[in-house]
């Protein structure tokens, strides 16, 4: 918890972390009923002993990021914010590497990036189908929302910012 202690990570790690626990609990049966709940409840304690960043009102940035370096919109956010606020690997970090000379870092990081670019390519390629359908299928509940209910002036990055405050206020 130390390496923690006062690093930063993105409030999508919450979600991603969260993800997997519920993959692993629901979907793979890998995890027992109360397994889950005491992971979260460790997650939570390690989130709070970080500094957890918000993309809030950095989407365009990202977005220009994802598209320059070919990453999803989840991963450009990792890069927008290592970029924008001068992160590096900690301080620890980096005396452990500096200890093992005989290995090349840089090329560890490229070839994970590498890797993660190619899922990526592959990914974007056999789901794109099924995410036009899926807007598709989105814009027929919407319009059958709209046809049932008429228009509701809404603006959800209005809600979603209302909602960051109070929990930031409390």
């Amino acid at each position: 918890m130390e390496t923690l202690l006062g690093n930063n990570t993105l409030e999508l790690t919450r979600y991603e972390l969260g993800n997997t626990l519920w993959k692993e609990s629901t979907l793979h049966k890998r995890l027992t009923n109360d397994e889950p709940k005491k992971l979260v409840r460790l997650v939570k304690q390690l989130l709070n002993i970080m500094q957890v960043l918000e993309v809030d009102c950095h989407e365009e940035a990202i977005l220009d990021a994802a598209q320059r370096l070919k990453l999803t919109f989840y991963d450009a956010s990792y890069v927008f914010y290592a970029r924008e606020r001068k992160l590096t690997a900690g301080r620890r970090l980096k005396e452990e590497m500096r200890k093992i000379k005989s290995f090349n870092w840089s090329a560890l990081v490229r070839v994970a990036i590498e890797a993660r670019i190619g899922l990526e390519h592959h990914a974007t390629r056999s789901d794109l189908e099924r995410v036009r359908k899926d807007a598709a299928r989105a814009d027929a509940i919407y319009k059958e929302i709209v046809r049932e209910y008429g228009y509701v002036d809404f603006n959800s990055a209005e809600a979603i910012r209302h909602w960051r405050e109070a929990r930031s206020a409390s």
